[in-house]
């Protein structure tokens, strides 16, 4: 049997979206979910006559696509936006005032240089649910375990461990150790069965659809899923080795943005 690290690579490939074709194909993923699915209310398909959804804050984002590596098909796409100061807000700093709890303006400056905010983060419906499992896997019978992954390594390799990668791939590249994120409750519940674990910081409120701004600390998420998922731990930092250390020379970002996309 395969270890979880290998199955993962068997599945999955990671690529940053740094070439126009790619990072147009991160566009094409959002317009599917946003404007055709209609996942999250307020983008309307007449206002993107391309078929792409992108935004002011992609200029200064880091944008990761996750591919089915037996099919050749993208499962779902990411973007990290970085601060190049305090100047730069990040998205969720447009959010209504009240998506703000007394403090959480303090917490996003003392960490700005070291903070990255999760945005854009989606699957395609088809790679979402469990019923779905034989597009990732195939459809050989339960009972022949030497051709088919067992339930629960199939359950953890979900593509939410692969974008999880992703983002920590960037993370380490500009060694930035906190992240940041406006999302729907049931996502941080998804992440948090896998160990990822991120803080809520004040009430759900009504910001296309039901959001609630999330804060970690990379180094905690990373020593939770180690402390009770030791395999994606493994597959998540090549056993260790993907980690972002202490020291980042800021004065340079907005080039290393430009030079990683």
């Amino acid at each position: 049997m395969p270890s979880l690290s290998q199955s993962f690579q068997n599945t999955f490939e990671i690529l940053p979206a740094d070439t126009p074709r790619l990072l147009e194909e991160c566009f094409k993923v959002r317009y599917q979910i946003l404007c055709q699915e209609g996942r999250i209310p307020g983008f309307q398909a007449n206002d993107y006559p391309d078929r792409l959804e992108s935004d002011e804050f992609d200029q200064r984002s880091v944008h990761m696509l996750l591919l089915h590596r037996p099919s050749g098909r993208t499962i779902g796409t990411v973007r990290l936006v970085i601060s190049t100061g305090s100047k730069s807000p990040f998205p969720l700093e447009t959010c209504p005032q009240d998506a703000f709890y007394p403090g959480m303006a303090n917490i996003i400056d003392e960490n700005r240089g070291w903070l990255t905010e999760i945005s854009r983060l989606f699957i395609l419906p088809e790679f979402r649910g469990r019923q779905n499992d034989s597009l990732l896997w195939g459809s050989q019978p339960e009972d022949q375990p030497d051709k088919r992954l067992k339930k629960l390594e199939r359950r953890k390799l979900h593509p939410i461990v692969g974008l999880f990668k992703a983002i920590l791939m960037v993370s380490t590249h500009y060694n930035l150790r906190c992240l940041c994120a406006v999302m729907e409750p049931r996502l941080a519940a998804l992440m948090s069965g896998f160990g990822i674990l991120m803080r809520p910081l004040g009430e759900t409120i009504a910001y296309h659809g039901r959001r609630r701004v999330y804060f970690a600390s990379l180094d905690d998420i990373l020593d939770n899923i180690h402390k009770n998922h030791k395999d994606i731990w493994e597959l998540l930092t090549e056993y260790g080795k993907l980690q972002p250390s202490t020291v980042l020379d800021r004065d340079n970002v907005s080039v290393q943005v430009q030079a990683y996309r």
